[in-house]
């Protein structure tokens, strides 16, 4: 069997399902204030400042996270790929069914 090895391009995308939610906790020593996950930045952030409004601690540590999927830049090829893979994923268990078929008529 031959194979050839060449580059292929990746991109890295925010999730169609996702969205991007802040979180925050106040770095005073002796407070335990945190800010739940919240896709509303501007509602996230009017609460971290109401904090310091309310206590005097004005230093956070602020996360934006979000859920990120990697594709390959040429669709064309992604789409190859991913069809490539259903026809594994069908084999390798059309496989295990057969299988298991084979073992529950054995016993």
């Amino acid at each position: 069997m031959r194979a050839s090895m060449r580059f292929v391009r990746w991109e890295i995308l925010g999730h169609p399902s996702s969205e991007v939610t802040l979180t925050a906790r106040c770095l005073d020593p002796d407070c335990r204030w945190e800010l739940a996950p919240t896709g509303d930045h501007r509602m996230g952030n009017d609460t971290i400042m109401r904090h310091t409004a309310c206590t005097g601690h004005a230093t956070f540590a602020r996360s934006m996270q979000d859920l990120a999927v990697v594709v390959l830049a040429d669709r064309a090829e992604q789409e190859r790929r991913v069809a490539a893979n259903k026809r594994e994923y069908v084999a390798r268990y059309a496989a295990e069914d057969a299988a298991d078929d084979h073992a529950h008529h054995s016993s």
